[in-house]
């Protein structure tokens, strides 16, 4: 009796981390979640409309992130007086959390920010014409360009653009083994 309860033990268990393995290589992955699995991802562009329409200002950056195992994407913006970070589930496009702070830095960002010739959509298709993959973080770094994070399989490719000529400046790769 001990060895039928033991050996059918053993089967779950393999069935069960065969399933396992299967979902965690299947699909377009953030940290774990599958998109295919639980639907498909909003765009970064449709993100940063619905972040904007929650706090008016200049967005700094958008980054798809896994947060308690949901995909999210949080999207800094800055306005005048605040810092303001829009968490957004990245399947159904709701608003998780808004954080805001007060701003102490002693520049214009929105200025310089608005200031820029190539949005960021435009950094956004500039890297994907480069390379394949799906843009998982962009943010205006010195108001002079983009840092662009961007997964295919196990690759991780991070590209420089510049902010007002749309030139990729650096490019590295890094293969997750």
């Amino acid at each position: 009796m001990k060895r039928k309860i033991l050996t059918g033990s053993i089967i779950g268990f393999v069935v069960l981390g065969g399933a396992v393995g299967v979902s965690a290589v299947s699909g377009n992955e953030v940290g774990g979640e599958s998109s295919s699995s639980q639907g498909k991802f909003i765009s970064m562009e449709q993100a940063k409309v619905i972040a904007v329409k929650e706090s008016k200002g200049t967005v700094e950056s958008i980054e798809l992130d896994n947060e308690n195992g949901r995909a999210i994407y949080e999207v800094d913006i800055e306005d005048k007086n605040d810092d303001v970070d829009v968490k957004i589930n990245a399947i159904s496009g709701e608003v998780v959390k808004i954080e805001k702070e007060k701003d102490d830095d002693d520049d214009d960002n929105n200025e310089s920010a608005s200031n820029v010739k190539i949005s960021q959509e435009k950094a956004i298709e500039i890297a994907q014409k480069a390379k394949q993959g799906n843009v998982v973080e962009i943010e205006l770094d010195d108001h002079q360009y983009y840092d662009i994070e961007m997964k295919n399989g196990k690759e991780e490719i991070e590209l420089k653009i510049d902010a007002n000529n749309g030139k990729i400046l650096e490019e590295e790769t890094d293969h997750d083994d």
